[in-house]
């Protein structure tokens, strides 16, 4: 029992050790240089993607959940006061904000957050510090990607 295991164990030695050389020969026997530049390149390419997606991560999860919010808003109180007569009516602006605006915005809120969680976290990786990374496409600020 004991020859088995220590049998074994010298083979998993005897393995690791042959890994361990094949590894150095093949670095011995490429270039130096073109790998040195190409781990340096990879790393930097990981440190900007990482500061892409804990950017993206932040602040497009703030700023889509401020645009969420502001186009659910509208949204919602332009739906609710065209169902109590009259869309540009004071009143029936006020009233449309108070019940569908607030509805619609804190939805729109919430989804934004999410939308911009995911946007910096895929466009991190992708295309870091990019408009879509911070959540900032559209033509003006309430064009955003919910409630169409």
């Amino acid at each position: 029992m004991k020859t088995n295991r220590k049998n074994r164990e010298n083979l998993i030695a005897f393995l690791l050790i042959i890994l361990f050389l094949f590894g150095c020969v093949q670095s011995v026997s490429a270039r130096p240089l073109d790998n040195i530049n190409s781990g340096l390149k990879q790393t930097g390419e990981i440190i900007v993607q990482t500061g892409g997606v804990i950017t993206g991560f932040t602040f497009g999860s703030l700023i889509g959940m401020v645009r969420g919010y502001s186009k659910g808003a509208i949204v919602g109180t332009d739906f609710a006061s065209e169902l109590l007569g009259n869309k540009e009516g004071s009143v029936e602006r006020s009233v449309g904000f108070l019940s569908g605006g607030f509805l619609a915005g804190f939805t729109g809120g919430a989804y934004g957050l999410l939308m911009g969680a995911y946007d910096g976290i895929t466009y991190g990786v992708s295309d870091p510090f990019s408009k879509e990374n911070l959540s900032l496409t559209g033509d003006y600020f309430t064009d955003y990607e919910l409630l169409d």
